[in-house]
């Protein structure tokens, strides 16, 4: 979580990081008045009080900020808790709910380390069944037999790609071995976004393959597929990404479980049905 507002005791050493990382914000025609217009104030004396700690933002200024530093979903709640602990310190009231609301939160954001895998590393493990064998690897009854592996797997793929796969996550550094010979997880895998690559490709192709065949295969009870068709305007993607990319995290927050023993997986596809008409009108 290094640079992110979880480093960060008080939440104003990161405001004041972000927003003026070369002065004081007194300064005249500094970042801070740049940042007071983009959060719909005339005047950087209000934001000025907030960093100086002279006065607690409104609950206003808090959404602003979450929308203007892209905060994710797990730092927006990060800071309207602080904020409301803030509150109510100052009135002498009891913050012990709002203080284990964030060590629960704290605790749910650190539990897993993540590392950024370049695209042409992430090309050695891009088929579908090299992350699912990784999260298998953290489950009790895990057993380093490549035939039970495809057998967990539903005899989806075959004993010489469950061989292949551990020998590429153990080469990225992703899983180990401890003294005992044993595998487990080094950390989990974040790939970069916005940028086309074959292999993620692949990898998003696959799993839809395994979708394909879950909603034939798997009870109603063991499954949930849901969709709609929907009017949108395409200026709005980029809001769209946004919020799905909350959602999964929030989902993976929620309901990753460290004692579970089976592994799921989360799609989510949104993508356009029309292009542009012959009349003119717009085009893909």
């Amino acid at each position: 979580m290094e640079g992110t507002l979880f480093d960060f005791k008080d939440y104003r050493e990161y405001l004041t990081k972000v927003m003026m990382p070369n002065g004081p914000y007194q300064q005249k025609g500094s970042n801070l008045s740049r940042w007071s217009k983009r959060l719909g104030h005339s005047s950087p004396s209000l934001l000025s009080m907030v960093l100086k700690g002279e006065r607690t933002p409104s609950d206003d200024l808090v959404e602003k900020l979450v929308q203007e530093l892209k905060l994710n979903r797990s730092e927006a709640n990060f800071l309207r808790l602080r904020v409301k602990i803030e509150r109510l310190d100052r009135k002498g009231k009891s913050t012990e709910e709002l203080r284990d609301e964030i060590e629960s939160l704290v605790k749910s954001v650190s539990k897993v380390k993540r590392a950024v895998v370049g695209l042409s590393a992430f090309e050695s493990i891009a088929q579908w069944y090299c992350v699912v064998i990784k999260q298998l690897i953290e489950i009790g009854d895990f057993v380093e037999d490549h035939e039970w592996i495809c057998r967990r797997l539903r005899n989806k793929i075959r004993p010489h790609q469950a061989k292949k796969a551990i020998e590429h996550l153990e080469a990225l550094g992703t899983i180990s071995r401890g003294e005992d010979g044993k595998l487990f997880v080094v950390h989990a895998i974040t790939t970069p976004t916005e940028i086309p690559s074959p292999a993620i490709v692949q990898h998003h192709l696959g799993m839809m393959d395994r979708a394909k065949e879950a909603i034939e295969e798997q009870t109603v009870a063991d499954r949930c597929f849901r969709s709609v068709t929907l009017k949108a305007r395409a200026e709005d993607m980029t809001k769209v990404k946004k919020e799905i990319s909350d959602f999964i995290e929030m989902m993976n927050e929620k309901y990753a479980a460290d004692e579970a023993q089976s592994v799921y997986q989360l799609n989510i596809q949104y993508f356009e049905h029309t292009c542009e008409t012959v009349s003119g009108e717009r085009l893909q």
